[in-house]
């Protein structure tokens, strides 16, 4: 090709062939006989036989076209690109209908191989367990442990009892001189450390098991927008063996703590 700059390896090869016409020159003729091409192409360029065998089952089987080894190309479009709202919308009302179906008695596990058996079922979708995969989470959906609270917190007569705690709320903050205090309680253990470090591959950044935590204490607190209530922390050991701390912070321990404190109690 005219006005196109070779590469170095492309120059190379040129100069082999320069180099083979010169002795061929210099022989009077062939250096080895007409009938072997692929040998005499190999001897001309300088490599090997092998090489000259791939390249042109390569040619065959990409249909004349040559392709750099190891070059990327533009990848075809995953099928999950080209699903449409509607299948996407069927995928999400699928999850939520199988989790409705579950009762006391059959209790669904939504899992990619069920759903996409469901969805075959009633012809919604037709695709792989892999691009069924790849779709879920571009619709909201990750694969967790699962948990009941969230069920329970949305149950009507909880959303009601939030509803009114809202609306109680917002009266006094908007109507009330009394200062709102939250409180809270939460665990430690003595021993305790972060879970997570700065870490490599390597055995040396590793961190020894701690083993026994130590004792855990359970720690309550109120506070403002003005900061912690002085008088109103709680600090004590746990005396439950089970791994729910609120064996010990239970209904008569809270009202104890709530009469505890003076300073606390002129805040109530």
């Amino acid at each position: 090709m005219k006005g196109k700059t070779l590469s170095s390896q492309s120059q190379g090869l040129v100069l082999s062939l320069l180099n083979n016409f010169q002795q061929e020159k210099g022989n009077g003729g062939p250096l080895l006989p007409l009938l072997a091409v692929q040998e005499r192409v190999a001897q001309a360029l300088s490599i090997s036989l092998s090489n000259i065998t791939r390249i042109q089952h390569r040619l065959s089987s990409n249909d004349n076209v040559l392709r750099s080894p190891g070059k990327k190309r533009p990848r075809k479009k995953s099928k999950t690109t080209d699903l449409s709202d509607a299948v996407r919308h069927n995928i999400r009302d699928t999850v939520y209908q199988m989790y409705s179906e579950s009762n006391d008695n059959e209790q669904k596990h939504v899992t990619i191989a069920n759903l996409n058996k469901t969805l075959k079922e009633k012809e919604l979708a037709s695709i792989s367990n892999s691009s069924l995969q790849r779709v879920l989470p571009t619709i909201g959906f990750k694969y967790k442990k699962d948990g009941n609270r969230r069920f329970l917190v949305e149950q009507s007569s909880i959303a009601l009892l939030r509803t009114k705690f809202l609306k109680s709320y917002n009266d006094h903050v908007n109507t009330s001189s009394h200062q709102i205090v939250f409180m809270d309680e939460t665990w430690i253990f003595s021993k305790g450390s972060p879970k997570k470090s700065w870490q490599d591959e390597p055995i040396k950044s590793v961190r020894r098991p701690l083993g026994f935590q130590g004792k855990r204490f359970i720690l309550v607190h109120a506070g403002s927008e003005k900061g912690f209530v002085d008088g109103a922390s709680l600090l004590f050991s746990s005396q439950s063996k089970s791994a729910d701390y609120h064996g010990d912070m239970n209904g008569e321990t809270f009202i104890k703590w709530k009469n505890s404190s003076s300073t606390w109690k002129s805040h109530q």
